[in-house]
């Protein structure tokens, strides 16, 4: 199993090797790197740049750009998404965990480590697992730090996102701020899980905030944040409000009439408040999350076996 890491950099190289020799370190998988300076001033370029960009494609443009290259180049079973300031915990190799929980599970097509108790199912009548400290479970959503997409999955779902996704990102949304839930929404929807761990959690480097910030995206931290949350509303009602992207085939299969047309109000009360608006940047949020959990259950419907994921079933890093 072959993986293309795409690591993302503008103008900040000293952080971009930081991170590359961190997971160079800890790789002992088979594994391409893909360093893309995306708009970077020629003058703070990674020892490990791969590929130049000369204009900045925000984020979501540089990620679609290194998966891109990737594809272009090898047919790879997984591609690793990252930002230039993640960091793991503890010691020990990441993606080679990640990668026999997807070779041992065939329907999951993301993988990531934890970020956190939210982005956990929550307690469902559909599993019985207890996630009060789960080392492995399906989440309905994740962070955009550090995203491992199974290949095949991206192919199968890259043409059902839409066109402003090459192959996966959707590059209207260009901080990407809620651009990975539309990414799980429509990988649940086509039969691909999401898996998170505590094997490994993720983080982001501590750095001052505004100095980095500025270097790294051309904006202050309060200004990135600001419009990034204007950018993610506006984004929300556009791309969420048509009603037949609520429409969801795995509840169909379950022939659970009661619950279809539970779920039809449910989707119909959505569209009305995405359309209007006045509605708040916080239900927005909020309805994203709920699809997204939504279509995980949906997907525990048809592939049972999934809500009981064991670490011990697995390979265990030393």
């Amino acid at each position: 199993m072959k993986t293309a890491i795409v690591v993302l950099n503008h103008n900040l190289p000293e952080l971009t090797d930081q991170t590359c020799t961190d997971i160079i370190s800890r790789t002992k998988s088979d594994y391409d790197l893909y360093v893309i300076e995306n708009g970077s001033d020629p003058n703070n370029l990674s020892k490990y740049c791969t590929n130049y960009i000369d204009t900045n494609l925000w984020v979501s443009g540089g990620l679609n750009y290194g998966i891109r290259v990737a594809m272009e180049k090898e047919d790879y079973t997984a591609i690793w998404c990252l930002f230039n300031d993640v960091k793991f915990a503890p010691q020990g190799d990441v993606l080679s965990f990640m990668l026999s929980c997807m070779q041992k599970y065939p329907r999951i097509g993301i993988i990531q480590p934890s970020w956190g108790n939210e982005w956990l199912l929550n307690e469902s009548p559909l599993s019985s697992r207890n996630y009060t400290d789960p080392a492995i479970s399906l989440a309905y959503a994740a962070d955009p730090l550090c995203m491992l997409f199974r290949t095949s999955m991206i192919k199968d779902i890259s043409n059902k996102l839409g066109p402003l996704n090459r192959p996966l990102w959707d590059e209207s949304n260009k901080r990407n701020h809620g651009n990975g839930q539309l990414i799980q929404y429509m990988a649940y929807r086509n039969g691909w899980g999401t898996l998170t761990t505590n094997v490994f959690t993720t983080s982001e480097i501590n750095l001052p905030a505004e100095q980095n910030s500025l270097i790294a995206r051309g904006e202050e931290d309060s200004t990135w944040k600001s419009q990034g949350t204007i950018e993610r509303e506006a984004w929300i009602r556009k791309r969420w409000r048509d009603i037949s992207f609520f429409y969801s085939p795995n509840l169909l299969g379950t022939t659970n009439f009661k619950a279809m047309i539970h779920h039809f109000k449910s989707y119909i009360k959505m569209w009305y408040h995405l359309s209007n608006s006045n509605t708040s940047e916080k239900y927005c949020w909020e309805t994203i999350l709920s699809l997204c959990q939504r279509e995980c259950e949906n997907f525990l419907l048809t592939y049972p076996e999934y809500a009981k994921l064991s670490l011990d079933e697995i390979y265990h890093p030393n």
